[in-house]
């Protein structure tokens, strides 16, 4: 076979032998066919990869060398936060609290953790002397539960608060499955107790 390395012109062999034929890749004197880095390892058996062990690419079978990758900061070399304590794919490091609600007049799109700052009568010029402050006053005062005040501003003592209501671009549900409290001071349905 005149692909072998031992061949022989066929007018001059006497005795027969097994072919021999080079390894996959190489040549009959065991070069590379293919070696564009010169490095003694063929193209095609050429393994990528760095040699930092504390890289994410990292591979110690590597014959050649890339540039080697790191997990960032606050993640895993998958991109997966280190630490999410509420799931929501903001490693907790880099969670920034402040109002979520796009209908609040303190919304800010940068906020990643509701933090129960929501204001939304502040926008713009108020349009009479009413007002409403919520105030978060307690987390689990009751197990598993957030306590606010509601802090209601009325233009005159004999005013009073009929009810609350939303829209649908603003809704606002506001529940209890006791009883609302309303403190000593303001006993009754009036500003004036």
């Amino acid at each position: 076979n005149p692909n072998a390395c031992n061949y022989v012109d066929p007018s001059i062999v006497t005795d027969l032998e097994t072919c021999v034929f080079a390894e996959e890749g190489y040549d009959c004197d065991g070069n590379c066919l293919n070696d564009a880095d010169g490095d003694g390892v063929c193209d095609e058996f050429e393994v990528e990869g760095c040699l930092d062990e504390v890289a994410c690419n990292y591979d110690p079978a590597t014959t050649d060398e890339i540039e080697c990758v790191y997990q960032e900061e606050g993640y895993d070399c998958d991109g997966v936060c280190l630490n999410d304590a509420d799931g929501d794919g903001v490693c907790d490091e880099f969670e920034v609290a402040g109002c979520t609600d796009a209908s609040a007049c303190n919304f800010d799109a940068s906020n990643t953790d509701e933090d129960g700052s929501c204001d939304y009568c502040s926008c713009g010029d108020p349009i009479s002397g009413y007002t409403l402050q919520v105030e978060e006053y307690a987390v689990d005062g009751i197990e598993g539960m957030t306590t606010y005040r509601f802090y209601i501003g009325m233009e005159a003592a004999s005013d009073f608060l009929s009810a609350m209501y939303g829209s649908i671009q603003n809704p606002l549900s506001i529940s209890t499955s006791t009883g609302f409290y309303n403190d000593a001071f303001a006993a009754g349905p009036t500003a004036e107790g």
